[in-house]
């Protein structure tokens, strides 16, 4: 949720889940056990992350007086207009090489 203040608020998502015990626990709440499902191991598609950051590394992340309700006003990356315009442009180009070394300048902490 972003307010008209720039303030954006980020619920507290609690410790890490692995995905393991995410489906052996989807399975018992289905009321079967684990013998009646079988859990499939196919890997990574492309595009998905192991891990997922809810934040940039030198975010600034407060608590705010509702638990579980993070909050940040850091504008850590103030773009101007045309910079968004001109990657549009390289995009319409399908230039792939100025599109990424600009992307990489829009958005420094994005990895290929």
């Amino acid at each position: 949720i972003v307010r008209e203040s720039g303030e954006i608020f980020i619920l507290e998502m609690g410790d890490s889940v692995m995905i393991k015990e995410l489906a052996k626990r989807m399975i018992v709440l289905s009321g079967k056990n684990e013998k009646d499902i079988e859990i499939r191991y196919t890997g990574l598609r492309k595009g998905e992350k192991i891990n997922e950051e809810l934040f940039f590394r030198d975010e600034k992340i407060e608590k705010t007086e509702v638990p579980g309700i993070l909050s940040t006003t850091n504008k850590l990356y103030e773009v101007e207009t045309s910079s968004y315009n001109n990657l549009v442009v390289q995009i319409q180009k399908n230039n792939q090489q100025k599109t990424l070394t600009l992307f990489k300048k829009l958005l420094p902490e994005y990895k290929i």
